[in-house]
């Protein structure tokens, strides 16, 4: 897992072409789009807001065959945090690329202008509130590895 400002996007750019147009995209658009859009086969940018909730209202998930880059717009949240070999896997959803999984990780902030970069590896818990619940709006880039 990467986390960074949005400012600091360019120094990632090396992951892949993927990466660099999604971060691309996420930085110069972050302060005016407010729909999902598809940047080509690899890239895919999901908006997203929701009202942020209590840590046992949530789940972890990680994928395979794509990679999360997490940009909070306005509100922020806590993203739990574990490694995907660390947990048990409680049902796998093919068809959403995504693995449902139990345990216990660790919460890192994500706050407005921060992203967050999940690979395979990376299990990931979105929408944990920071003191109370909260709105929160972001992007998701779906990355195709």
């Amino acid at each position: 897992m990467i986390v960074d400002n949005i400012k600091n996007a360019s120094k990632y750019y090396g992951l892949g072409e993927g990466f660099k147009k999604a971060l691309e995209y996420m930085a110069a658009n972050m302060d005016s789009i407010s729909e999902s859009v598809v940047l080509n086969e690899q890239v895919k940018i999901n908006y997203s807001s929701y009202t942020t909730k209590k840590q046992n209202e949530c789940f972890f998930e990680s994928h395979i065959k794509y990679a999360d880059i997490h940009l909070a717009l306005k509100g922020g949240e806590q993203i739990g945090y574990a490694i995907t070999d660390s947990l048990s896997v409680s049902e796998v959803d093919e068809e959403n690329d995504c693995l449902i999984l139990k345990g216990e990780g660790v919460n890192i902030p994500l706050e407005v202008g921060t992203f967050m970069i999940m690979l395979p590896q990376d299990a990931h818990m979105v929408g944990i509130c920071k003191e109370k619940p909260n709105e929160c709006t972001k992007l998701i880039a779906k990355i195709r590895l």
